[in-house]
């Protein structure tokens, strides 16, 4: 029987949107199955490829230490070249979507995070360019009366203490709320508020009342939610302010829009998407994975496909489950690696500067992303694992989460076209 579609992509967070994209740019006829919306709501859409080595040390050259890295780690098995072509597609098809992200050559950037403090990361919206707070001795950090999870003051305290912005000058200015007085707002709420006419009128009004021209503004995301950056340059245009959009506290907006380009990017291509719809088994027969199973309102549904992606997360997404003395894989109960005894899984500190082994489990594969056992033989000839679900690296301590993602992602969809 002929398979419905060239690959199904199981997984609905960064990894997944990225995987079935990169297919679809090859002609693949795609199925995106998801059951949840991933973390981008959570970790603020920027793109960390290395960000820390041993004993938390910063790394500000990521490409140099990336080829340090054990053999055994995702970065090592794609190499550099690979590396390199995920990031220029994810560089093109955010700059052909009208939101950009851009790198600092092969440098990292470090980036202004909620509480004054600098975090290195690779990629991110050109919205959150640091560089103009560099060039400007006056700083505007903006706030929303009523906004609770952003606190411009706890940001000024940080920022203050940074040698970076030594002798900047710093003011708060605290924006009129749009709703009634007595209403606790978030970013998120705000900026929903901004994406319709109303609210963007409301934002234009405010804003020229109360922003001198030509200032260096940070604020957090409230410029709508819509991937378009349309009113950032509306305000650069009429009144030559620099506007740096900061991360907030979750809903992440940042996170939000990046979801929403890459999910409208999706639709444009024409691969179909399966939402709450939970993977509860397979038919594999010769290590050829001839279809998955879905499962809803006890209705069992079968989707065929040539090739398959499984983007699923790890133990925190729901893509491994662990046991006393083991763990496995969810879609196709592949067994991780992991000591018998558990207290060998973690460190006695959960916030020392010592890795936990737990960090790093997940399911080896070789440089084609496909599962292998410890012998290296191949246990699935047509499948492929990306994102956090893969062993070998530490996404947390290493701060390479969604760089991870990005690049297996990218790595896995190519890899059929040589398959």
């Amino acid at each position: 029987m002929k398979s419905e579609y060239d690959l199904i992509v199981v997984g609905g967070g960064f990894t997944g949107l990225i995987a079935a994209l990169a297919a679809a740019e090859s002609n693949k006829k795609t199925l995106l199955i998801t059951f949840g919306a991933g973390s981008l709501a959570v970790g603020g859409g920027i793109v960390d490829l290395l960000g820390a080595g041993e004993n938390n040390r910063l790394i500000l050259s990521p490409f140099e230490e990336i080829r340090e890295l054990p053999e055994n780690h995702p970065y090592s098995l794609l190499g550099l070249d690979k590396i390199r072509q995920a990031l220029a597609f994810f560089e093109r098809i955010t700059r052909e979507g009208g939101y950009p992200y851009v790198a600092n050559g092969d440098k990292n950037t470090f980036m202004v995070t909620p509480i004054g403090k600098l975090k290195p990361t690779y990629m991110f919206y050109e919205g959150q360019r640091p560089d103009i707070l560099k060039e400007s001795r006056d700083i505007i950090i903006l706030g929303v009366s009523g906004l609770k999870d952003f606190f411009p003051e706890l940001l000024l305290n940080g920022l203050s203490r940074q040698p970076l912005f030594k002798g900047k000058r710093f003011k708060v200015i605290t924006l009129p709320s749009p709703f009634r007085k007595d209403w606790d707002l978030s970013a998120f709420e705000i900026s929903a508020f901004v994406t319709r006419d109303e609210g963007r009128d409301w934002f234009k009004r405010v804003f020229k009342d109360n922003i001198p021209k030509n200032a260096a503004v940070l604020s957090p995301p409230l410029l709508g939610i819509e991937p378009d950056g349309s009113l950032r340059r509306e305000l650069k245009d009429s009144y030559g302010t620099a506007i740096i959009e900061t991360a907030t506290l979750p809903p992440s907006v940042l996170g939000i829009r990046l979801r929403k380009l890459l999910t409208d990017l999706l639709k444009a291509k024409g691969v179909a998407i399966i939402e709450a719809a939970k993977v509860t088994g397979n038919e594999v027969k010769n290590k050829i994975c001839s279809a998955l199973f879905t499962s809803d309102n006890k209705r069992l549904r079968r989707y065929e496909a040539k090739e398959f992606i499984i983007a699923t997360g790890g133990f925190f997404g729901g893509g491994a489950v662990s046991l006393p003395g083991k763990a496995h894989e969810m879609i196709f109960n592949i067994d991780l690696d992991v000591p018998l005894f558990q207290e060998e899984w973690s460190k006695n500190k959960l916030l020392g500067v010592e890795r936990h082994p737990f960090g790093s489990f997940g399911v080896k594969t070789d440089s084609d992303l496909r599962a292998i056992d410890n012998s290296g033989e191949i246990i699935l000839e047509n499948v492929r694992f990306a994102g956090r679900i893969l062993s070998g690296y530490d996404f947390a301590a290493e701060k390479s989460g969604n760089g991870v993602a990005l690049l297996t992602a990218y790595a896995a969809a190519k890899s059929l076209n040589n398959a």
